[in-house]
């Protein structure tokens, strides 16, 4: 099956149309500012859970093995997500012959 340049640059347009969408969804819900949250909170976690260790306490490990059952979950959920972002970049990026290179492509050819 053979497509017409004018289905592929309408579906890229969809899809480049999608992916910012996406974008800016996750802008606007904050994605950016909550990894700055999120460290601060990992080493506040990382100190209590230095005391904790010493404690042994029985709650305390359930309440441990709880927050790790909850980030586990989110990153078997965003993982998948992320790899196939990745995928789709590196598929996009591609270069065909007749594609110009980009500057740092074309410095590397002409030094060797």
């Amino acid at each position: 099956m053979e497509l017409s340049t004018g289905t592929i640059t309408a579906n890229l347009e969809r899809i480049a149309e999608g992916l910012r969408t996406m974008r800016g969804n996750f802008q606007d819900a904050g994605f950016q500012e909550a990894v700055t949250s999120y460290r601060q909170m990992k080493q506040v976690l990382l100190q209590q859970r230095l005391l904790s260790l010493k404690s042994r306490n029985p709650k305390l490990i359930g309440q441990w093995q709880a927050v790790h059952r909850e980030t586990e979950e989110i990153v078997r959920l965003l993982q998948p997500f992320l790899t196939v972002m990745e995928e789709i970049g590196r598929v996009a990026a591609m270069k065909g012959v007749s594609e110009p290179q980009d500057e740092a492509e074309s410095s590397a050819a002409l030094e060797s």
